[in-house]
């Protein structure tokens, strides 16, 4: 009689031991149990479906009956039993295999962005636009220079980029120069001369 970890074939009746990535729970099972994605089994001759082990965080499984589990790539990471990999979240990166959550995929650089998810280098990150800064890791848009200031440069790390428009000059949210007149799209605020405010949606300013 067949034990549980093997099976019987049909002809001639014997005795076949469950491989790597199977099992079986019964006296004289017909065949073995296959072990699912996300999980596998290392060892024959295994009884129970407790035996297929969960895949380590970090790796993952998307076969079923499997010995064993492949690494996660860079610009992913996995946790524990995991039928595919995920992609590290915006605003992060990875260049290293086998990680094992999002929160070991790196921070872009203060001064950068990224707004794609699964990058997998720092010079993905792209530097801020001018008009914009971004004063924290990880950002996946960068913040906009106000209205009244501007910035021309590319990448800066902290509002103190965004300089004031000199007397008689103005800008909107967001500018890289400032302008003696709003520029198309934008109109004078009311309360300050220096600043431009953007049009609502279906009207236009500036002209």
């Amino acid at each position: 009689m067949c034990k549980p970890g093997f099976y019987t074939t049909a002809s001639p009746k014997i005795c076949q031991h469950c491989a790597r990535g199977q099992y079986s729970e019964n006296f004289e099972s017909k065949s073995c149990n296959k072990c699912p994605a996300g999980k596998f089994n290392p060892h024959e001759e295994k009884e129970k479906f407790a035996d297929c082990l969960d895949c380590p965080a970090g790796q993952y499984q998307n076969q079923i009956s499997q010995q064993s589990c492949k690494h996660c790539g860079v610009g992913k990471f996995s946790l524990n039993g995991a039928k595919i990999c995920s992609k590290c979240s915006v605003g992060r990166y990875n260049d290293q295999n086998h990680r094992k959550s999002n929160d070991e995929c790196k921070r872009c650089a203060i001064g950068k962005f990224n707004d794609l998810e699964g990058i997998t280098k720092s010079s993905d990150c792209k530097n801020c636009y001018v008009g914009t800064y971004a004063n924290e890791l990880g950002t996946k848009q960068c913040k906009d220079c106000e209205s009244g200031t501007f910035n021309d440069l590319t990448g800066q790390s902290n509002a103190d980029a965004c300089k004031v428009c000199d007397s008689g000059k103005r800008s909107a949210n967001g500018a890289s120069i400032c302008a003696s007149e709003c520029m198309s799209g934008t109109f004078p605020n009311v309360i300050s001369d220096a600043k431009c405010d953007r049009c609502p949606v279906g009207r236009a300013g500036g002209d």
